[in-house]
């Protein structure tokens, strides 16, 4: 079996027995949260990400109320662990309840409608989202690890609280962007490659103006907001807070091509790339914190991100709009870039 307290580089008989409990629990949730995935997916087919936002917004709160019962008891790991991924599960419950319960019934899954051969296409389709959301985790979700690894459980908060700021960025930003995902599938259906340009091009434009105005007030203030949040103990180094808002920069326009080639039916290419990137980033981030310390792991995963996913993709969504447009002109009736 797996030795957790060794992985999580912890020592105290307490921590090295809630190891194994933990990762149960958020095993338990992730798994969970496949299934009800349909959820998000039936409402962002009908563009309307923005209503899976708002109940993403009331699983927060659910998240917050379960952490605060969990100290106010006096619970344990396992069971904050439970707590935080779990609650926002019941918002999703609850979403796809008012979905398929009340606005849209005749959407509700049965066993009688599957067919072999859409099954097929979907569960293919599915299974490289999959793959590409655990490389992804690997990539990005693996900070706190190795933090723990390299340098001491003890660092992780220090880390971690920080990172906390700037989480609500691409929150945003993502409710504004998600919606295009269908979008951009519906206007490459019927040809119209400029307005699939034009709005690639704004879109972009809006992620990297908020995400930029949004992130350097923390990068400029974010030690003094930590200090005052939770003491001086976990105040962060300015080179790890301007890492982090390039990071949150990068990463939030960089998700408006992301919508681009998900539209695009262009996933293969992106599992490539991520999985390259993970590689990256992991390297990266365990040889730079052994160099720099804390910085060094949100500078690892902005150097492997910007150069082994924003630059080769990047090209390749130039290459496929452009391919659009000549189709677009061949086509009669098609709309020209």
């Amino acid at each position: 079996f797996v030795d957790w307290g060794r992985l999580f580089n912890v020592s105290s008989a307490l921590a090295i027995s809630e190891s194994g409990g933990a990762v149960a629990a958020f095993v338990a949730c992730f798994l969970v949260n496949i299934p009800l995935g349909v959820v998000n997916r039936v409402q962002m087919g009908y563009q309307e990400g923005y209503v899976n936002s708002l109940w993403e917004t009331l699983g927060n709160s659910f998240k917050l109320a379960a952490l605060l019962i969990a100290i106010m008891y006096g619970a344990g790991l396992p069971w904050l662990i439970l707590g935080m991924s779990g609650a926002p599960l019941l918002a999703t419950l609850a979403n796809g309840a008012v979905l398929f319960g009340g606005k849209r019934p005749w959407l509700i899954p049965d066993w009688r409608a599957v067919s072999a051969e859409p099954a097929k296409r979907i569960l293919g389709m599915g299974a490289l989202f999959f793959l590409s959301q655990v490389l992804g985790a690997l990539a990005y979700s693996s900070d706190n690890l190795v933090a723990a690894r390299i340098l001491g459980p003890e660092e992780v908060a220090r880390y971690a609280v920080p990172m906390k700021l700037f989480g609500f960025i691409p929150l945003v930003v993502g409710m504004v962007l998600i919606p295009l995902w269908p979008a951009y599938g519906e206007a490459i259906a019927r040809g119209d490659t400029a307005w699939v340009r034009a709005t690639l091009r704004r879109s972009i434009g809006v992620a990297f103006l908020f995400s930029t105005a949004a992130s350097l007030p923390l990068v400029l203030f974010g030690g003094r907001i930590v200090r005052w949040w939770v003491g001086p103990s976990l105040e962060p180094e300015p080179a790890m807070l301007l890492g982090m808002g390039l990071w949150t920069v990068l990463s939030c326009s960089w998700g408006a091509t992301v919508m681009f080639l998900n539209g695009a039916g262009a996933i293969r290419v992106q599992l490539l790339w991520t999985f390259v990137m993970a590689v990256a980033a992991v390297t990266a981030k365990i040889f730079l914190a052994k160099e720099w310390g804390l910085p060094g792991i949100i500078w690892g995963t902005l150097l492997a991100q910007f150069f082994f996913m924003v630059v080769p993709l990047t090209l390749y969504a130039d290459r496929l709009l452009k391919s659009m447009g000549a189709e677009a002109r061949r086509v009669p009736g098609g709309s020209a870039a």
